[in-house]
């Protein structure tokens, strides 16, 4: 079972699904780019890539397994505050360089 949140449990087993599909260079370009966020990293990756084989590579995995799914919000005060006066707004990581208002906490 595959459960997002432990990705040492699951990352081996979609880096072999994709592997065939990526240049050996692709973890050093990614790693010298620094994308800021997970949507600049899939740009590059597409970019290096062919775009439909990893898409069908990632979709062949997931449905080779069950996903463990949940959902739990972990917002901070100013974020709840945001989203009572201006509702959701949906990911995008443009969208975030332009009206990033709040702080971005680092986890360990």
């Amino acid at each position: 079972m595959v459960d997002f949140d432990e990705i040492d449990n699951w990352d081996s087993g979609l880096s072999a699904a994709l592997s065939p599909h990526l240049p050996n260079s692709v973890g050093a370009t990614l790693e010298t780019a620094a994308p800021e966020y997970v949507e600049d990293a899939r740009d590059l990756l597409f970019e290096l890539t062919d775009r439909d084989a990893i898409i069908d590579a990632t979709l062949t995995w997931i449905r080779s397994t069950k996903i463990a799914g949940y959902h739990r919000s972990r917002l901070v005060d100013e974020e709840i505050a945001a989203i009572r006066a201006e509702g959701l707004i949906p990911l995008n990581s443009e969208a975030r360089r332009q009206t990033d208002p709040l702080p971005r906490q680092q986890t360990c």
